[in-house]
């Protein structure tokens, strides 16, 4: 039989070089399966010890090593034979272990790489940085350039691995480590390869928020400071805000009802304030150990953290920061407030700059950088403004600080409320409770005077009224004076349209009631009376209105009446009265008298050329310049030969309203104005319902006492007084003069020309002119002039003036 022929011997031979390659295999897949239990089972053991943090195994190396080093510094036999015991301990708990793990092969020679995958993803869920992972973990794929990985990243167990069982290892591990499952390995949390400040994109609201890591999170902050701004930091696309909570500062998207937390001030806010980028946000607050922070708000993460910025303070009362977000300004809380200047970019702890403010100056509570100029600042308190000059090289801060009274604009200015740099010309802006704006001229001294020159200085130059109401915000926005809607009485509430598409935002329309009117406006407002409409819709008064949410409704409601109206808007009637009623100056000639060949414009235009000559000078023999314009000083004179008689105030404000009417644009002033243009600044500065004898009366009313024959009065003395001390009064020659030309006593009846008048003012007799008591009715017609009607109880229109010859 063939099989019993075989030689046995062969057989055999061959048999033992079968179970010679089975247990070379079964060897290398043990040693494999040794070196990855024995992997997982250490990494367990740390995990069950509690050890599992970075650092603490290098330390336990790196204190045996220190050991024995000190065992060979004292040269000791002994502490040569320890340190041989530890390394003979290491061997065979190394060496115990690898005969643990062998026991199992048989059953199952080749590791789980379910279990690999897990013990390795347990180890990558801390973040690593690149010399944190060269023991346990590398910062690349495993199987990418497996060769050159550390022998002893999975623990000290693989380090007495032979060389060449290592690399058959490596070889076989590489076969398990499959494209989906490196993906497993990779780490949950990893750090960025940059810093999330130096990212340039806004992954504020990108991020995944983190775990929560404490046992309360603050999550949604309700309320706001009032007191603080809110800013506007992203582009038209976003609407997200900014704005302070208590101790935090919350930055706020709107279109996605989201809120992110600036969290670390221990006391309350205090101010805050964003670069010209809105990129970098600053906060300080006031109280112990106060902060100031400054934030990135496309990350929200605080970049730098200034401690003790006024140890002998109570905390940051004002706060800036220049428009390249280079410096920081800030003024402390404190009796005698100090101002700094810090570099904070530069991780500084330290003012570059300082100064102490007297206490006279009052408490500062505002301040802000020069827009073109980031050494300049300008702060003030509500008595007092400030300007400030770094000089960097030397380190000094020098300031001007003139103090206003009311005599120097001989009006009142009020308190101010905040001051900023004109962004063209070089001077400072300062808004005031009374609705004026002071304005500051800065005087620099030029670069190449003397070695010490004089430092820099501000002056008040001007006072210009803009509104009624106190001025709290300052902005960049041109203002001018127009005429609204006229019917009767002022505007009580007004309402915009909604829109239904972009496209509608071109044009916008307004909706409006006044005492028992409603109305439309086309807007922009410019003076144009077609472009607007009213019609009565309760007479005995409106309480309010309302519009439907698509614009197509008004719905007004009535007081008396106790009704409720609905109202169609029809755009395009209103639109085509805008059309039908001219181009140019057509629509407003119908706003006077007569129009256009009435009796008024005829003598508008004659005053307006008589102007030309006046300021030519009357008696001159010179050849005369005629033009189409007059220069801007000659307004005021005009506007009262017509008989309209400004405030000063009101002059002020024309005058502003011309000169900077091209200045957006061009870059330059006006100092002459034309014909037609003259024509509509009459039109809208002008009283709307024109000078009435009930106003007259009512300021009696208030000013004066009740006579023996029951009328109001003032005395003739009192009479005097309040024109020299009250509203915008007069010096004493001013009056004198204003009298003698209402009186007749100059030869052309009206002060022409200063050489004109044969009477001085001194030489006025007021007792002769003036009676003992002065009524509303004597006021207005024996003094100035003014034709009313019979009963002066009526309301008639005050429109006529008598000159005198």
């Amino acid at each position: 039989m063939s099989g019993a022929g075989e030689d046995p011997l062969e057989e055999t031979e061959k048999d033992g070089d079968t179970r010679v390659e089975e247990e070379e295999e079964e060897e290398e897949e043990e040693d494999y399966s040794s070196y990855y239990r024995e992997a997982e089972s250490m990494l367990q053991d740390l995990k069950e010890d509690d050890i599992f943090e970075w650092g603490k195994p290098w330390e336990e190396e790196e204190e045996e090593e220190e050991g024995e080093e000190e065992g060979e510094e004292k040269g000791g036999v002994e502490e040569k034979w320890e340190k041989e015991a530890v390394r003979e301990k290491r061997k065979e708990r190394a060496a115990a272990v690898r005969t643990e793990v062998a026991v199992g092969v048989q059953e199952e020679t080749t590791a789980k790489p379910q279990e690999i995958t897990k013990s390795k993803i347990s180890v990558k869920k801390l973040p690593l940085t690149d010399s944190q992972a060269g023991t346990f973990l590398p910062s690349r794929k495993l199987g990418e350039n497996a060769d050159q990985l550390p022998q002893d990243e999975l623990g000290q167990g693989g380090t007495d691995l032979e060389a060449e069982k290592g690399e058959r290892i490596q070889d076989k591990r590489s076969s398990y480590l499959s494209e989906e499952k490196e993906k497993e390995f990779q780490p949950k949390t990893e750090m960025p390869k940059e810093s999330l400040v130096a990212t340039s994109k806004d992954i504020l609201f990108q991020k995944n928020d983190r775990a929560n890591a404490y046992p309360l999170t603050l999550t949604w902050s309700f309320g706001w400071n009032s007191s603080l701004p809110v800013y506007y930091i992203r582009d038209e696309n976003q609407r997200v805000l900014l704005y302070v909570c208590a101790h935090n500062a919350v930055i706020y998207n709107v279109l996605e009802n989201n809120q992110h937390h600036l969290q670390g001030h221990p006391n309350m806010i205090s101010c805050l304030c964003v670069s010209e980028d809105r990129r970098w946000i600053a906060t300080a607050d006031k109280g112990p150990d106060c902060l100031i922070i400054i934030w990135d708000s496309f990350t929200g993460i605080p970049v730098h953290t200034i401690f003790d910025s006024c140890p002998e303070g109570n905390g940051i009362r004002a706060i800036a920061i220049t428009w390249d977000a280079k410096y920081l300004a800030t003024i402390s809380d404190a009796e005698i407030q100090k101002v700094c200047i810090w570099r904070w970019t530069l991780a500084v702890e330290t003012p570059a700059c300082t100064l102490d403010l007297p206490k006279e100056y009052g408490f500062q509570n505002y301040l802000t950088f020069n827009p073109t100029n980031n050494k300049e600042l300008v702060s003030n308190s509500k008595t007092q403004a400030i300007y400030y000059l770094w000089y960097e090289e030397e380190g000094i801060l020098a300031h001007s600080a003139p103090r206003l009274t009311e005599k120097t604009f001989n009006k009142l200015v009020g308190r101010f409320s905040q001051s900023v740099f004109h962004l063209n010309l070089t001077q400072i802006l300062s808004a005031t409770m009374e609705g004026k704006l002071v304005v500051w001229d800065i005087y620099r001294p030029p670069s190449s005077a003397s070695a010490s020159p004089g430092f820099p200085y501000i002056k008040p130059c001007k006072l210009v009224h803009l509104q009624k109401e106190g001025i709290t915000v300052l902005t960049t926005v041109d203002r001018k004076t127009l005429l609204g809607p006229v019917y009767g009485s002022s505007i009580e509430q007004v309402q915009i349209l909604p829109v239904k598409s972009t496209l509608d935002l071109q044009k916008r329309y307004m909706v409006f009631i006044n005492r028992d009117k409603v109305g439309l406006q086309i807007l922009p407002i410019d003076g144009n009376p077609h472009k607007t409409s009213a019609i009565i819709c309760h007479p005995s008064g409106v309480a309010g209105m309302a519009l439907s949410y698509d614009g197509c409704y008004a719905f007004t409601a009535g007081g008396r009446d106790r009704s409720v109206v609905q109202w169609e808007i029809n755009l395009s009637a209103l639109e085509a009265a805008v059309s039908l009623g001219g181009e140019d100056l057509t629509p407003f000639y119908g706003l006077v008298a007569g129009g256009r060949e009435g009796k008024f414009y005829r003598e508008l235009e004659d005053y307006f050329y008589y102007s030309q000559l006046r300021s030519q000078g009357i008696d001159t023999m010179e050849t005369r310049k005629v033009s189409e314009h007059i220069c801007l000083s000659e307004l005021p004179f005009v506007m009262r030969a017509i008989g309209f008689y400004p405030s000063e105030e009101k002059i002020e404000d024309m005058f502003n309203e011309v000169r900077f009417s091209e200045y957006v644009d061009t870059g330059k002033l006006i100092d002459k104005i034309n014909l037609p243009d003259f024509f509509k600044v009459y039109l809208n500065h002008r009283p709307p319902f024109g000078n009435t004898t009930r106003g007259i009366q009512d300021s009696f009313n208030v000013l004066g006492f009740t006579s023996s024959s029951g009328k109001k009065v003032i005395r003739r003395e009192d009479f005097l007084k309040l024109l020299l001390t009250k509203g915008e009064h007069m010096t004493e020659e001013e009056m004198c003069d204003c009298f003698a030309t209402l009186f007749g006593l100059n030869p052309e009846g009206w002060k022409s020309e200063p050489a004109a008048s044969s009477v001085k003012g001194s030489e006025i007799c007021f007792e002769e002119q003036l009676p003992d008591e002065i009524t509303a009715e004597i006021f207005a017609t024996d003094i100035l002039g003014l034709t009313v009607s019979q009963d002066f109880r009526q309301d008639p229109m005050v429109s006529e003036v008598v000159r005198n010859a």
